[in-house]
């Protein structure tokens, strides 16, 4: 069984970023694909994939539900893993327009995913990231642009060993 992939809404807003998540979507020739994607782009690309060989399973999500339903998916899928396409190549240790210096975090374990969508990393879903644990589903988070980097970050079981991995912010809140 093939893994579940997520197509966030940021990569409609890039007409570079659609082609290069078609040209993604036609390597995986030969595998299974399912494909979940924001309902208000399914004519963009079904018309993008109208010429692909590959057989494709396709769902799509409104706002705001798109990292639950995938979740959701793969369980009923029995997939190996959600990978959520986007236009960033990962988790960062913390925000790269923040702090330039920021590096990707090429593992997680299921608890820091989880404290750090607790702290206001948009890309994590506690929802979602339960589930995934629940089921032993691996999240890779990646972007369409880094062809060479193609799990991004792994949110998993294991993790990594390193100690602090990220520092998350929520601006213009006070916390007592």
């Amino acid at each position: 069984m093939g893994n579940v992939i997520q197509l966030t809404h940021e990569i409609f807003t890039d007409e570079q970023a659609v082609a290069s998540a078609i040209d993604l979507l036609k390597k995986r020739s030969g595998d299974e694909v399912a494909v979940l994607f924001p309902s208000a782009h399914v004519e963009s690309l079904f018309s993008a994939l109208a010429g692909l060989s590959t057989w494709i399973e396709a769902r799509s999500y409104e706002p705001g539900e798109g990292k639950r339903k995938a979740a959701q998916w793969a369980v009923e899928r029995g997939a190996p893993a959600v990978e959520q396409w986007s236009l960033v190549e990962g988790l960062y240790t913390a925000d790269p327009a923040l702090l330039p210096a920021a590096e990707i975090i090429e593992a997680l374990s299921y608890q820091e995913a989880q404290e750090l969508a607790s702290a206001g990393t948009q890309v994590l879903d506690r929802t979602a990231l339960h589930l995934l644990e629940q089921h032993g589903i691996e999240l890779h988070l990646r972007s369409v642009f880094a062809q060479h980097h193609p799990k991004g970050t792994v949110v998993n079981a294991v993790g990594a060993d390193k100690g602090v991995k990220a520092v998350s912010c929520i601006s213009h809140t006070a916390l007592d």
